[in-house]
């Protein structure tokens, strides 16, 4: 598997860049979900005319019940709820009236899961069968008389032909374990052939206006995964084929029991070589739709929490040894290229061990706002960066708003956050703003805040309550919720703080 050198940004961000984090599904749209039509194409612009060069997303692979991207269905496939219906009518796989009876139980302002994918599906096999009868009579008509044949349409095909030869490696093992009939299987060829040329067409215009795409790669693969069924030899599966042990993290700030993530382990101890080989595969397929990638839980790759399986929560587990910093040498021999397109995702219980690794690795790591005023010495306050080599965030999608953090956190907390403000002239009228400015304001070359600080908006609008399995991922804005003077004052930051 290789990534696209004619489409891909072979550099990592070297100067000082600030940018929103906010997912594809979180977007405007019709559909009752964000998707990688117009809507998204104006937040690019939205983000250029802002002065912002970085948009950060979750993860954009096959998402698991209740569209949690973080509960993949696959490493390599992309998510089909992500396709613009209305590009596909600009395809003439579907006419307009297909798209027009859109349920009213869908809402502008969080995503109807229930209702949203399955009305979703339907289009996408309507599409799908469309696609693949023109298909199986335009290769009769092309045999009988290539000149008759119309070069677009010839084209649309070609393409598809090359796309389901270049990612046979999972595109074949995914759509076989997803699939319950030869027809599905063409369906799931087709809708990863249409993701593929949706977010590339993203990705393309988005360096145009001088953005970068920042994705977000799981360290693990679900348990139902396809990954598992085609390559069980890679996790941690005994005789029965059940998992033996499972990954969490032990106790931590957002749980006292730990969390257990049940998700199959890697078998690093006996199967390093093809891991590696498949995580090269992964990295570089993800590298297809996006600049850089925040590789999610960097710990594990120096050492990882073991849960037995079945256990009620994850005190039981133990630390097991991951591969260490081989690893991200034959990841950057594959790539061929002196720097790493990776964020570390280093927050949580983070030894010395793990520091070291990341300083072997040259990641840079994540300076979590929200985090820095626990207590007076806190690492993530950013007049205690030791280089530049970091991100700044005021949140991740794992945090509460920058508005309701603050008004629930405790007095001491409080104060400290008041205290640093006037520190740094910066107004505590507006919270979510100050940490804004603060975190642009930072030595960090990458500053990054979530959509939800950018509107200012309470805890209704959170992304994502870590160890609670309903309720999150919902979350959506509308173009309405934007002030007009918004791209002008996050300009006018990108500007002070040599962002731009």
């Amino acid at each position: 598997m290789t990534a696209s050198s004619n489409e891909q940004n072979t550099s990592q961000t070297s100067v000082r860049a600030s940018g929103i984090l906010v997912h594809i599904t979180s977007l405007p749209s019709k559909y009752g979900i964000g998707d990688l039509g117009g809507n998204a194409y104006r937040f690019v612009d939205f983000l250029a005319d802002s002065g912002q060069r970085l948009w950060q997303m979750l993860p954009i692979t096959h998402p698991g019940p209740g569209g949690a991207p973080y509960h993949s269905r696959s490493a390599f496939a992309g998510n089909p709820y992500l396709i613009d219906p209305d590009n596909l009518v600009l395809e003439e796989l579907m006419s307009p009236e297909d798209v027009e009876n859109i349920p009213s139980s869908f809402s502008d302002e969080a995503v109807n899961f229930d209702e949203v994918l399955p009305w979703k599906e339907k289009l996408l096999e309507k599409a799908a069968a469309q696609f693949f009868v023109e298909y199986s009579n335009l290769t009769k008509e092309f045999k009988r008389d290539p000149a008759s044949v119309d070069p677009m349409r010839l084209q649309l095909f070609q393409d598809f032909e090359r796309f389901t030869l270049r990612e046979q490696d999972w595109l074949n093992p995914y759509a076989l374990y997803m699939a319950a009939s030869a027809e599905q299987i063409n369906y799931y060829l087709f809708v990863q052939f249409i993701f593929d040329r949706q977010m590339r067409a993203l990705k393309r215009y988005a360096g145009k206006r001088g953005v970068q795409l920042i994705g977000d790669v799981p360290i693990y693969v679900a348990p139902d995964a396809a990954d598992v069924w085609n390559h069980p030899e890679l996790f941690m599966i005994d005789e029965d084929g059940g998992m033996s042990m499972v990954a969490g993290v032990p106790p931590d700030y957002f749980s006292e029991t730990g969390q257990l993530w049940n998700n199959p382990l890697y078998d690093w101890a006996g199967r390093a070589r093809e891991l590696t080989g498949w995580w090269v595969g992964r990295i570089m397929r993800q590298l297809d739709y996006c600049d850089l990638l925040r590789i999610d839980h960097f710990r594990g790759f120096e050492s990882f929490w073991a849960v037995p399986a079945g256990s009620e929560d994850a005190r039981a587990g133990h630390w097991e040894k991951g591969p260490g910093a081989g690893f991200f040498e034959i990841i950057r021999a594959y790539l061929d290229r002196p720097d790493l397109p990776l964020i570390a995702e280093d927050l949580g219980d983070i030894t010395d061990a793990v520091r070291e690794l990341l300083k072997d690795t040259g990641l840079p790591g994540m300076k979590v706002l929200q985090f820095a005023f626990e207590s007076e010495d806190s690492s993530y306050l950013p007049w205690r960066y030791e280089d530049d080599n970091c991100v700044c965030y005021t949140g991740t999608h794992d945090n509460d708003t920058a508005r309701g953090w603050f008004e629930k956190a405790d007095e001491a907390v409080r104060r400290r956050v008041l205290a640093a403000f006037q520190r740094e002239k910066i107004s505590p009228g507006n919270i979510a703003d100050g940490l804004i400015d603060m975190a642009m304001g930072s030595r960090a070359k990458m500053a990054l805040f979530p959509m939800q600080d950018v509107l200012n908006l309470g805890s209704e609008a959170r992304m994502n309550v870590p160890g609670t399995a309903k309720g999150n991922w919902g979350w959506r804005f509308t173009w309405d919720q934007i002030p007009a003077d918004c791209a002008g004052r996050l300009k006018a930051k990108a500007v002070k703080y040599n962002r731009q």
